[in-house]
């Protein structure tokens, strides 16, 4: 019997918040990025076998980048701003003091910057855990773990009714420095205060260099050289496509920056605020944030390839092979994980003015969902979907992408789906012409539908963003127009355009004519034509109580056309 794996592999990357109006010296504060997958399977050896073909790959010289020093000295930094956090009452987690001596303090900013990630990695991490509840057993790997302390809170939770087994894997110095803390006896009473006595201790052998046993869960250290987070762009791709064939059924979460642009030139072309001063202040964040990490040793080299939303989803999806991406920054993350009353409580923690600062720094951080489950029926239950519930999904989303079930050998030839972003309006609108005009046969008539649609401020497609928009059942506005690329060519596209609304203007207008003809008081009826292909219009007429009338003597239709006439009295 052959199990079916679902993959779950949670990886961290170390990166830093960093805002240009403050000192360089204030950002020595690393935020750890992270990388989701899910796995359950029957046999644990398997996945032992999968993560031992993981470390031959990572371990070739074309994988090494990010200097062990610099990754550790990152590593560091990161526990300390955590705890820092955790000590004015962030969010909770006992175990950080045993991975640093005492709490450094840190600014407001960094405090909710952690507080943020923390919030959206359990998130994740919950949704996965209540999908597969009924699972016998589950696998959670950690790439670039640091010191994180997730395996010890899921442990003392206890949510979830299955086995846990839990690897992280990290750089040979950040692995010596947790395992030396692990094979302390008081601290190891600490982080196992109630398995301490059924907890099996296993030093080296094989691939794992530290494990350790209680009877529901098991937890391993791995010494291996993924490059950290810093790898060159094609190298990072390769990683994730590995992982997407490695778990056939598997999903992914990574926490990691966006909208950095690497030249004026990139900042021209991907933004799409009118607004100068936030667009001044948006590259200097990037250019802030890319000159810390030169300077440290650790260059963002993954930047100069994927920028905007749209760029990570054609990562995601066309390169690496996921089925599905959805992204949201971690504004849209506030939105998601923290109620009005957990908003109110952050404010009571200590003296916070730098709003406008903490939306800019929020909006280059993002949070990358994507899975690449085959049944469609399951789709909606999958915990990447759920993570943004469907009625904030039309505007906490920065894009929802999807591959057609159909994939070609080709790289170039895969074509993926998502949500229209305003960068795609130049390349809509000349697909939109150029198709019309294609099948036109030089009609004149064609032309000008063609040039109204296009011309503004009326034609739906000068303004696509606002014109194919939509009332929802919780009354706001959701956009509803997709586009079809391969590679980065816009190939296709499709709007659902707002009927409903369109509607109602209609009958007001119908109303306003009535109104008007009854007032004078000589009209006794009125009467309306529509061509017969026109099935929208004919509907709403009846609806309003007209009544159509039976073909006359009178001409009625054309060549190329028949003309429905309605009455209704006053």
């Amino acid at each position: 019997m052959i199990g079916v794996e679902r993959g779950y592999i949670r990886g961290v990357y170390h990166m830093t918040l960093v805002h240009p109006g403050y000192r360089m010296d204030d950002f020595n504060k690393p935020f750890n990025c992270r990388m989701i997958f899910h796995v359950t399977m029957t046999q644990r050896e398997t996945f032992f076998t999968i993560v031992k073909k993981l470390l031959d790959m990572a371990t070739t010289a074309e994988w090494r980048g990010t200097s062990d020093h610099n990754v550790t000295e990152t590593a560091f930094d990161a526990v300390k701003c955590k705890l820092s956090a955790v000590t004015l009452g962030y969010f909770s987690d006992p175990f950080l003091r045993y991975f640093v001596e005492k709490p450094t303090r840190r600014i407001p900013l960094i405090h909710r910057g952690y507080y943020l990630r923390h919030v959206a990695i359990t998130h994740c991490v919950e949704l996965f855990l209540s999908q597969y509840q009924s699972e016998s057993q589950a696998n959670i790997v950690s790439l670039g773990a640091g010191f994180d302390t997730l395996f010890f809170r899921l442990l003392k939770q206890r949510q979830y009714a299955g086995s846990l087994n839990f690897i992280e894997v990290d750089c040979e110095a950040i692995v010596n420095a947790k395992t030396q803390l692990l094979n302390n006896e008081e601290v190891r009473a600490g982080l196992f205060p109630n398995d301490i006595n059924d907890l099996t201790v296993e030093v080296g052998g094989g691939e794992v260099d530290w494990q350790c046993r209680v009877p529901s869960a098991s937890y391993s250290l791995i010494e291996c050289n993924l490059g950290d987070s810093y790898l060159a762009p094609e190298k990072g791709t390769i990683l994730l496509r590995w992982l997407a064939e490695a778990f056939p059924s598997g999903s992914i979460a990574l926490y990691d920056p966006i909208g950095l642009h690497t030249s004026q030139e990139d900042r021209r072309e991907n933004t799409a605020s009118s607004d100068q001063q936030q667009e001044d202040d948006s590259s200097a964040f990037g250019t802030t944030l890319q000159r810390y990490f030169a300077v440290k040793g650790c260059t963002l080299r993954g930047v100069r390839g994927f920028q905007t939303a749209a760029d990570h989803a054609r990562r995601m999806l066309a390169l690496a092979r996921w089925q599905r991406c959805r992204i949201l920054d971690m504004n849209g993350v506030f939105e998601v994980c923290a109620t009005a009353d957990e908003k109110h409580r952050l404010t009571s923690l200590e003296p916070f003015d730098e709003y406008a600062d903490w939306v800019l720094c929020n909006a280059h951080y993002a949070i990358y969902l994507a899975d690449n489950t085959k049944d469609n029926d399951s789709i909606a239950e999958q915990w990447t979907t759920r993570f943004v519930p469907p009625t904030q999904q039309h505007h906490l989303l920065l894009t929802a992408s999807a591959m057609p079930e159909w994939k070609k050998t080709s790289l170039s030839d895969v074509a993926t789906i998502r949500s229209f972003q305003q960068g795609d309006l130049a390349a809509v609108q000349s697909l939109f012409e150029s198709t019309h005009l294609e099948f036109s046969h030089g009609s004149r008539a064609v032309r000008q539908f063609v040039a109204n649609r296009l011309r503004g401020p009326s034609g739906d497609m000068f303004d696509v963003k606002e014109s194919f928009q939509m009332l929802n059942k919780a009354g706001s506005m959701a956009s509803n127009f997709w586009v079809a690329e391969v590679g980065d060519e816009v190939v296709g596209c499709v709007g659902v355009k707002p009927l409903v609304t369109a509607s109602k203007q209609r009958s007001a207008l119908v109303g306003a004519v009535e109104a008007f003809a009854s007032s004078f008081g000589v009209y006794h009826e009125i009467r309306l034509e529509t061509i017969g292909a026109m099935e929208g219009a004919q509907k709403l007429y009846r609806t309003l109580g007209y009544v159509e009338q039976e073909p006359g003597s009178e001409k009625q239709h054309s060549s190329s056309f028949t003309l429905v006439r309605f009455q209704k009295s006053l």
